[in-house]
């Protein structure tokens, strides 16, 4: 049987900030899939939270993207600690976003 590894990449880099919030919620999704039991009961045998770079409202003046650096150096990290994960006998559920616009 595979091992089934969760990774949690929850990430608000990108997105603007609600006049409602301090900022987007984004973030929160994998601990609430975890506290109503969804790790659980798809049968994950690790879970590895990547934590993402503090989030902003600021606008890189060259690609317009909020984050923009952010946003590169979060995936670059990302890539580096999933693809140790990598084997044969393990499946691999990556829950994250970077949404830019």
């Amino acid at each position: 049987m595979r091992n089934l590894v969760v990774f949690e990449c929850p990430s608000n880099l990108g997105l603007k900030r609600m006049s409602y919030a301090k900022e987007p919620g984004v973030k929160k999704f994998p601990v609430l899939l975890n506290q109503l039991g969804f790790y659980t009961a798809i049968g994950s045998t690790k879970t590895i939270h990547i934590k993402a770079p503090k989030h902003s409202m600021e606008i890189d003046p060259i690609t317009n993207i909020r984050n923009a650096r952010s946003i590169i150096n979060y995936s670059l990290l990302q890539a580096d600690v999933i693809g140790k994960q990598i084997s044969e006998d393990t499946f691999l559920l990556i829950l994250g976003v970077i949404v830019a616009y």
